[in-house]
């Protein structure tokens, strides 16, 4: 049973991130090798994710039973220690967990690293590319191999001579330490911003507000990526005015030319813009060549990661006005108009009156109730941070429910708040990677709008940060054997075992317990009086604030923006349907007076005949208006002659 549940579970697993890809790729546009290396590297950080409760209480059994043979007598004549539902025997969970954490760290440290360089690179040649990822890492490699070093001599300067499981050990130190130096940062504002987006996304025009912001905010953003991909595209027309006829150059800049898709092209590019000089790349090289390259892929992603956020944040803007008025809509119908495009089984399942009740009554309670729960959690992970290397008497929480519910073997309460706890961390982990600065250029956009260098992105920080996070919450538990010496456990989990400690590293493991909870108690603080906000605010990164006269103006601009999208929306829809009445009235005149055309006519064409029947149509309105207002005025002058 133990094997089957373990087999279903990493089934289920791969089809939730076959989903979760697909909502945010797309399969047909991006590059199979791409494909393929996000899939394993999400896959393996999900299954650290499902599986690690598992192995939790599978450890809890094991404590259980040797506790049982510690103690044994001859008065026991039963087995207290139940075996969990997903019990299984033998090594299966420890080679998995070797298996999965290992190709994991190749991915993320090397493979990884390595496509998405090769992806950004502007050389033109398989090999060139290579060289320059390779290049281009270097300075990564070198910093790790530097981080190494230094380990190694600390080990061995303290007694610990180095071995193959030493350096092991010290290999995974070095990683670990870089993932909690990031979950510092990560949890440190995730875990106050999160719930309290949930909750003010439950006020009465909150949403709208910040949409109408984020739409200001991104326009600009939006215009000077525009301003680059014309700049890039002018300069590639120009190489290629001048180099074309060149054997060795011409095909680079073709290469080049082709990058530009034809709806970016015939959208932007103007006749006035096609008059460029070309005497500036009448001595270019190669180099000079690569760097046109590179900047032209660099311009496309980040013009075509700010349309997709540009349609997701208008969609999002004008479902959020029509949803606003129809709250005050007396027949209680959720009323959409015509631009919006309502996606989603709600639309298809619930009548508009259920609906009106979902969104404008139920959804906004539910949005609460959530954020209460947030923040319950949010108090319960700071304060068990915070206390987890306290263990007599224990004052962590969960170590205390987790030790507790073991003890009354409820393995499947172990289950369920170890997964909800892991994911809680995962959320507001991976929230605040793609809210920070430095990532501007990584977006997840759903309804396949992901481009393939921020999906390698993901894909790196998925596998780079989902292991410390596990070990985070192992030692917040009291089941990771260098955060909890002192409880003398006589088993580990086969994630620890695998995973080695920091024991060989004392300066780590020694300040680990004091720096890391004061750190994230200490961000979480700042988060919350949104003194980093304030900051950004006050140097000039412009940052959604109540009462605040730029804010004010982003939002009255985005809310004309969003006017003149629905007006333009609007226009095109008018015209489609205008289009297609005078389609459907000119076949119908063309086949009903077809006979009568070729008689009255002649050679005439059918589309001169519908329009001469138009105009003639039109002359005998006008001659019977001028008519009845001759016999009006008529009238009117016999009414006023005397008696």
């Amino acid at each position: 049973m133990g094997v089957t549940s373990l087999v279903l579970e990493l089934l289920i697993v791969f089809v939730i991130v076959l989903m979760v890809l697909h909502q945010y790729g797309d399969w047909k546009r991006q590059h199979v090798v791409v494909s393929l290396s996000t899939i394993v590297a999400w896959y393996f950080a999900f299954v650290i994710v499902f599986l690690l409760p598992l192995d939790v209480v599978l450890t809890f059994h094991r404590l259980c039973v040797i506790h049982y043979n510690a103690t044994l007598n001859k008065t026991h004549q039963f087995n207290p220690c139940r075996p969990p539902s997903s019990y299984m025997f033998g090594s299966a969970l420890p080679v998995l967990w070797r298996i999965v954490y290992w190709t994991s760290q190749l991915l993320t440290w090397i493979v990884l690293p390595l496509m998405h360089s090769y992806s950004n690179a502007g050389e033109f040649s398989p090999v060139g590319k290579l060289k320059r990822a390779l290049i281009n890492n270097g300075a990564y490699y070198g910093t790790y191999l530097l981080i190494f070093t230094f380990l190694l001599i600390y080990a061995t300067v303290s007694g610990h001579m180095p071995s193959g499981e030493n350096l092991k050990t010290i290999c995974i130190a070095a990683s670990n330490t870089w993932g909690m130096f990031w979950l510092v940062l990560l949890l440190g504002y995730g875990l106050v911003e999160v719930p309290r987006n949930v909750w003010l996304s439950s006020l009465d025009g909150f949403s709208l507000r910040k949409a109408y912001f984020r739409l200001g905010k991104l326009s600009i953003e939006k215009n000077d990526a525009e301003e680059a991909v014309k700049e890039a595209y002018r300069d590639t027309t120009a190489a290629h005015a001048t180099l074309k006829n060149c054997p060795e150059r011409g095909p680079l800049v073709k290469v080049i030319l082709q990058k530009f898709p034809e709806t970016i092209v015939s959208k932007f590019m103007k006749a006035s813009d096609m008059e460029v000089s070309t005497g500036d790349f009448a001595a270019a090289d190669v180099k000079s060549l690569t760097s046109l390259h590179k900047r032209s892929i660099r311009s496309l992603q980040d013009y075509n990661r700010l349309v997709a956020q540009w349609d997701a944040l208008m969609a999002c803007a004008l479902r959020r006005e029509d949803i606003f008025e129809s709250e005050k809509n007396p027949q209680r119908e959720l009323v959409m108009s015509n631009v919006v495009i309502d996606r989603g089984f709600s639309a298809l399942l619930c009548s508009p009156r259920v609906r009106w009740y979902w969104e404008c009554k139920f959804r906004r309670y539910m949005l609460r109730a959530i954020a209460v729960f947030m923040w319950i959690m949010t108090g319960f992970i700071v304060w068990s941070e915070s206390t987890f290397f306290s263990l007599h008497p224990p004052l962590s929480l969960a170590a205390v429910f987790v030790h507790l519910a073991a003890a009354n073997q409820d393995y499947i309460f172990v289950e369920i708040f170890s997964i909800l706890t892991i994911m809680y961390l995962c959320l507001c982990a991976y929230y605040t990677v793609f809210r920070l600065k430095v990532y501007r250029y990584y977006h997840l956009d759903s309804h396949h709008h992901t481009d393939e260098n921020s999906l390698l992105f993901s894909a790196i920080l998925f596998c780079r940060l989902t292991p410390p996070m596990c070990l985070n919450f192992l030692g917040l538990i009291h089941m990771d054997a260098h955060v909890t010496k002192d409880l003398m456990l006589e088993t580990e989990t086969a994630y620890t075992a695998i995973m080695g400690h920091l024991d060989v590293i004392e300066a780590i493991a020694g300040s680990f317990n004091i720096y890391f909870p004061m750190a994230i108690i200490l961000l979480c603080m700042c988060t919350y009086f949104r003194l980093g906000t304030r900051l950004l605010h006050f140097i000039g990164f412009e940052q959604f604030m109540e009462n605040d006269d730029i804010t004010a103006d982003f939002v009255v601009s985005g809310k004309a923006l969003a006017l003149a999208e629905r007006n333009q929306a609007l226009r095109e829809l008018n015209r489609e349907t205008r289009d297609q009445f005078w389609r459907n009235k000119l076949a119908d005149r063309y086949s009903g007076s077809k006979l009568e055309s070729q008689a009255d006519q002649g050679n005439m064409s059918d589309h001169s005949h519908i329009f001469y029947n138009d105009r003639r149509s039109i002359l005998d309105q006008e001659e019977t208006l001028a008519v009845l207002k001759y016999k009006k005025k008529r009238l009117g002058r016999q009414t006023d002659q005397p008696w």
